[in-house]
């Protein structure tokens, strides 16, 4: 059996969330087809799996990534970035001593560090604790280090048409509206300005986040997406 036959090459996964949007991607593919887009913006990026799977197979322009927690963008920045971070991925060993050791320092590698935390942690959740002591088998499960150093590898060779933004993902938006553009629009967070709670499900009233964003930015070609 052969890397290519272990790896899922259709899309990028690297950050896992619940409510993962990874199976829209065949509706969204025929959505970009129709009208290739210059830019495709993900203002509420997290993982990003949307957006970076729709440049991986060539579908838009260019990528722009929006994410206000700055523990998920250092991540973002070192894949971008360092081109020896997929090797030190794939060379870690998912044991429960080194994931707690990892978990305990982020001071130490914060890109590292939400990785870990993301993939080893409670539903994702970066401020959560891990996996249950008593679950070895889903801890490796989670770290799945063939498509992570897959996934990370094709991120670092895309870099050159990636932008990444730590910021607000409406005045992004509002920057780049155009006709020519498309964005993807998940919003993820409440009104609350603490990073941990970035990852936490919209539950505002059917249609908010949708209509707010819309109007924000009405020249958009935007496929949306509202976590109810």
């Amino acid at each position: 059996m052969t890397f290519r036959d272990l790896t899922r090459t259709d899309r990028l996964v690297i950050l896992r969330y619940p409510g993962g949007k990874a199976w829209l991607l065949p509706m969204l593919r025929s959505f970009v087809r129709v009208e290739r887009p210059k830019i495709f913006i993900e203002p509420y990026a997290g993982g990003a799996t949307i957006g970076l799977s729709l440049l991986h197979q060539d579908l838009v322009d260019e990528l722009v990534m929006v994410e206000r927690d700055p523990r998920v963008c250092a991540l973002w920045r070192r894949a971008l970035q360092d081109p020896a971070f997929a090797d030190e991925v794939r060379t870690f060993r998912c044991s429960r001593p080194n994931v707690e050791d990892v978990a305990a320092h982020p001071e130490r590698d914060l890109a590292m560090w939400t990785l870990v935390k993301n993939r080893c942690g409670f539903g994702g959740m970066l401020d959560a604790g891990l996996l249950n002591k008593r679950d070895e088998r889903g801890l490796k499960n989670r770290w799945n280090v063939t498509n992570l150093y897959y996934a990370l590898r094709q991120v670092r060779a895309l870099s050159g048409r990636i932008t990444l933004i730590e910021g607000d993902g409406i005045q992004s938006l509002r920057k780049l509206n155009s006709v020519a553009n498309a964005a993807f629009i998940d919003p993820p967070y409440p009104c609350n300005d603490s990073p941990a709670m970035t990852r936490a499900p919209q539950k505002g009233p059917r249609g908010q986040p949708w209509d707010t964003d819309r109007s924000a930015c009405p020249g958009f070609r935007c496929p949306g997406m509202v976590d109810q």
